[in-house]
């Protein structure tokens, strides 16, 4: 990646599989299309760190970020990690000029650094889903991918089934179990999730790419 753009197959190190092998989070795709992306897992599952580490790659693959964590819910984890997002949005009425800035700037791919977005909490897409599908959509022109974290792939956290369509299409990694939802979602949504047997660490779970999964434990960045 360079400094202008989100380059072809952009990837970035997410963790190992039980076997030793790196298991990498794709920013971009081989065409140059930002990749988003979703994290699924209950609080003290990881899904903090999971997305700390995406930053932490991201930042040294040339890509500003942007953390949205409404009422600052999540920060004290992340100042555990050591990892600093460029810009950190803990209020609604931010969130959605942000956001609409963002989309307005026009050919944004054209003159600034590739952003990564993270979203720590379903609060920060509940009630602004149509903005986030909006960006979602234009994100090819503005160089932007977006990456959620949520507890559990229903609606309610959401606030539209196309927004988490967006999100969880091309890649999600699920950590240990999730809040209780029907198996036609969790099929739907997150192919190949299974509910753990017995217990659970936190930062393990499973990385979907584009079809290929792999048993993952996600490494502090």
């Amino acid at each position: 990646m360079n400094t202008t753009t989100l380059t072809a197959a952009v990837d970035v190190p997410l963790g190992t599989t039980p076997g030793g092998a790196p298991v990498r989070w794709r920013l971009a795709d081989h065409t140059g299309r930002p990749h988003h992306g979703l994290v699924a897992g209950l609080t003290a599952s990881g899904g903090t760190t999971a997305l700390a580490r995406i930053a932490a790659g991201a930042h040294q693959a040339g890509a500003a970020t942007a953390l949205f964590d409404l009422a600052g819910q999540n920060l004290l984890h992340w100042q555990d990690t050591g990892v600093r997002p460029g810009r950190v949005i803990t209020q609604t009425g931010e969130l959605a000029a942000f956001l609409d800035a963002l989309v307005d700037g026009g050919a944004r791919a054209a003159d600034r650094e590739p952003l990564v977005v993270l979203v720590d909490g379903p609060q920060g897409l509940i009630g602004e889903a149509a903005r986030w599908t909006h960006l979602v959509r234009r994100s090819p022109l503005l160089n932007v991918a977006v990456v959620a974290r949520v507890y559990a792939p229903g609606l309610e956290e959401f606030g539209s089934a196309l927004l988490r369509d967006h999100l969880a299409m091309d890649q999600h990694l699920t950590l240990g179990r999730l809040r209780p939802t029907t198996p036609e979602v969790l099929a739907d949504v997150l192919p190949g999730y299974a509910t753990p047997q017995g217990p659970t660490r936190a930062g393990r779970g499973v990385h979907y790419l584009r079809g290929a999964l792999s048993q993952v434990t996600v490494t502090r960045p």
